[in-house]
């Protein structure tokens, strides 16, 4: 049995993926939640106002982004885990 050299990168892609995958809510949620007392501050808002526009600052509707993004890896996770069962 003969391991590629292309299987080999293409393995540790994967893996890099999936670790920035499952590492990129909590890093999101860990700015947020650290720096919530400044997030109506303008200067914070221009760095990192992407991960909660258009929602008041000071309500909890500011996590929305972050649960999006943990349902969503829920979703992938659980279509290629149950791939080889189908529901119907």
């Amino acid at each position: 049995m003969s391991v590629k050299n292309g299987d080999i990168a293409a393995s540790i892609i994967s893996i890099i993926l999936f670790v920035f995958v499952m590492i990129f809510p909590i890093i999101t949620g860990l700015i947020i939640y650290t720096n919530r007392d400044i997030l109506g501050d303008k200067l914070f808002y221009q760095r990192y106002g992407s991960f909660y526009q258009d929602i008041k600052p000071n309500s909890i509707g500011v996590y929305y982004c972050l649960l999006f993004m943990i349902r969503r890896i829920v979703y992938g996770l659980i279509s290629v885990a149950l791939g080889d069962y189908p529901a119907f």
